[in-house]
């Protein structure tokens, strides 16, 4: 009769959330650049996802950053001036200050920059993108398709803003419901454990004595784990933000880069006029390649030279130093 002891129907921690929280979590994002999507979360994944996050939006990046350079090369015919990459530069940059970001392209690509004495500007050249096939489906074997990713079709670099979470709003609402059910399970768990008459009633017997025991131990536990289910979102929250307003002023100044790109400035025009003169691309004949008897001669140069800036692209080949 003297009142028994619970844990209240609110309370609830479950000892496999905690194995669920420490277990490692493999594709925890659920857009992809292609535009696909995975199922939709179930209500453990919710959970993980409303406290812990969705990892990094913007894991892989910098291979977009070097697939829109390499499909800007292809497309301007391998000649460049600074202003056209500087929208596709992780960190950015302004080509007006100084061009030294161009350097690490250069050495990407197996690119040259070349001073032209007319405009007094630096074209910056990529002979591997300057190849022209007689085979008319050489290119889209070799380079695949450029459309979608970050980049809005190639022209700026864009970040993704950092979620707080993608779970769906229903069950965001489910999992904020089940961190105050904890609180207040802990709540009342503690007001019992300090009421004179339930610590009495099971100090009466041996059994009563250990749970009385065992639950005092865990209450350190379960109070930081009731807390930290919103301590944590919302400390991640903060830090989310700062990131967020962090790319936003990245976003903005490749923006700005994009627009300086397309702009009518004399110096802009002048190394636009340079480049066009050196954006001829090679036609290759028999007698630049050794011959194959499995491929034309012409069709082994180009697609080794099209190899070759590709595996550039995707970073495979040996970094070059300029000479």
């Amino acid at each position: 009769r003297g009142g028994g002891f619970g844990f209240g129907g609110g309370f609830g921690f479950n000892i496999f959330d905690v194995f669920y929280y420490t277990s490692p979590r493999p594709g925890v994002r659920r857009v992809y650049a292609d535009g696909e999507q995975e199922e939709e979360m179930n209500f453990l994944e919710s959970i993980f996802s409303f406290v812990f996050g969705d990892g990094n939006p913007n894991d892989g990046i910098e291979d977009e950053q070097w697939r829109l350079i390499g499909t800007l090369l292809k497309e301007q015919q391998g000649a460049v001036v600074a202003e056209q990459v500087a929208p596709l530069m992780l960190e950015p940059v302004d080509a007006t200050q100084g061009e030294d970001f161009m350097l690490e392209v250069l050495c990407r690509f197996g690119g040259t920059p070349e001073y032209d004495e007319i405009t007094n500007r630096i074209v910056y050249t990529f002979k591997a993108a300057q190849v022209t096939a007689q085979l008319s489906s050489l290119e889209s074997e070799t380079w695949g398709t450029t459309s979608g990713g970050r980049g809005g079709g190639g022209g700026v670099l864009q970040e993704q803003l950092v979620q707080f979470s993608n779970a769906p709003a229903a069950q965001r609402a489910l999992v904020v419901m089940l961190g105050l059910a904890n609180i207040v399970g802990v709540g009342i768990l503690g007001a019992k454990l300090g009421d004179p008459l339930v610590v009495r009633a099971m100090a009466r017997d041996a059994s009563g004595a250990g749970l009385l025991d065992s639950v005092k131990a865990l209450m350190p536990l379960l109070s930081a784990y009731a807390v930290s289910f919103f301590a944590i979102p919302f400390g991640r929250n903060a830090l989310n933000q700062r990131r967020n307003a962090e790319i936003d002023q990245r976003n903005a100044s490749r923006l700005r880069a994009a627009s300086a790109a397309k702009g009518n400035s004399p110096s802009l025009q002048k190394g636009l006029e340079a480049a066009s003169r050196r954006k001829a691309k090679r036609t290759l004949r028999d007698s630049d390649v050794t011959f194959r008897s499995d491929r034309s001669v012409t069709d082994q140069l180009a697609r080794d030279e099209a190899a070759d800036f590709d595996r550039r692209l995707r970073g495979d080949a040996d970094q070059t130093t300029l000479r």
